[in-house]
């Protein structure tokens, strides 16, 4: 069975840069193993848009975390986030 994973990780200003590439890397790294997508990543924010990390990196979220809603795919805890971005 191939479902697609919606998975968020909640950003916010000041958080290090590690703390939301090391996530979003882990879950590539899965779908390359998997050979297909089976996990859909989306970065959110308390607004949506751009946040600073601790480094003075910018880093664009998809949605504001108020889009998101838990058990989406089927009951299994996933978040799936409603937006503009057509996650």
């Amino acid at each position: 069975m191939n479902s697609l994973r919606h998975i968020a990780i909640l950003a916010f200003d000041g958080i290090q840069i590690l703390d939301v590439t090391g996530p979003a890397a882990v879950f590539s790294a899965a779908n390359d193993a998997a050979g297909f997508e089976a996990y859909q990543v989306h970065l959110l924010s308390a607004h949506g848009g751009p946040i600073i990390s601790n480094g003075a990196v910018t880093i664009v979220t998809d949605a504001p975390v108020a889009q998101a809603r838990r058990g989406g795919d089927g009951g299994d805890g996933g978040a799936v986030v409603r937006s503009t971005t057509q996650c």
